[in-house]
């Protein structure tokens, strides 16, 4: 009895070694923070670019107005919608595929630091601040 206790013992750092490895693989995003309804509906922001124009206003009813473009040049204004999942927020064009994604990495009372679809991390602005 004792050979196996001891076994046992001998294997508990081992057993604590991979709970958290496997806490760590499977947390969605350990690295940032997750998007909740409540700080989502009535935001707006601008991407803090010198050449980009992005600006989103996000709505109670899921849907999102956007404008994005070049400044001082071409500029479109959709109307999408946005969804949070897995704590990313998302917003999708009218066929329902992923147009943007903020992954928020950082914030306070006047900017947003996210990761976008395509993995670059930028600051917005929020404007309703």
């Amino acid at each position: 009895m004792s050979f196996l206790l001891n076994r046992l013992l001998g294997r508990i750092p081992c057993i604590f070694a991979l709970c958290a490895l496997a806490a760590c693989v499977s947390a969605p995003h350990a690295d940032s923070l997750r998007w909740t309804r409540k700080e989502v509906v009535g935001l707006t922001m601008t991407l803090d670019d010198p050449v980009k124009e992005e600006w989103y206003s996000f709505h109670q009813n899921g849907s999102v107005s956007v404008t994005y473009g070049e400044k001082n040049g071409w500029v479109a204004a959709p109307l999408f919608e946005w969804k949070i999942e897995r704590g990313d927020l998302l917003v999708l064009d009218l066929d329902g595929k992923v147009f943007q994604t903020f992954r928020l990495v950082g914030r306070d009372k006047h900017a947003l630091k996210v990761r976008n679809k395509g993995g670059k991390t930028v600051v917005f602005k929020i404007l309703n601040a």
